[in-house]
């Protein structure tokens, strides 16, 4: 069992005791990490065996991310339809879907009902934040 004793000068210091007591004995809730209260010198000590930590200034943060902040993706087809960016992006979605087969025009049989799609749009941005593209990707309704 370890005891702490305290020195003259307030720290906390662990010493080992020859006594042995109960299990049934809860442990002593004072905590065996001297408390530091010494001035800046000796936190500097400490400082080499700490990980370092990397930070980022608030600047750094919000300095990248105004402009995304800046722009807004259309939400709906009719907001999408007013600017011709976005018309490019649909023409060339449609265009992807039939080369490439991805759907098929069939007759709706009678009592069945059709599914739903929606347009989703998303503005793509390069790595260094400047504009890449703007994508526009029709899904089935419920599904992206």
């Amino acid at each position: 069992m370890f005891d702490g004793e305290l020195t003259n000068d307030g720290e906390q210091t662990v010493v080992e005791s020859s006594m042995e007591t109960p299990t049934s004995t809860p442990p002593s809730s004072t905590p065996l990490t001297p408390q530091s209260t010494h001035s800046s010198s000796s936190n500097d000590e400490t400082s080499d065996e700490l990980p370092s930590h990397r930070f980022r200034s608030m600047e750094d943060i919000y300095n990248s991310s105004q402009f995304a902040l800046m722009v807004s993706d259309p939400v709906c087809y009719d907001e999408a339809a007013t600017k011709e960016e976005w018309q490019q992006a649909m023409k060339e979605e449609m265009t992807a879907i039939k080369k490439n087969g991805t759907w098929k025009m069939v007759d709706l049989l009678e009592g069945k009902n059709a599914i739903g799609l929606n347009w989703v749009y998303k503005t793509k941005f390069a790595a260094n934040g400047s504009l890449e593209k703007h994508k526009a990707r029709l899904v089935a309704n419920g599904y992206a």
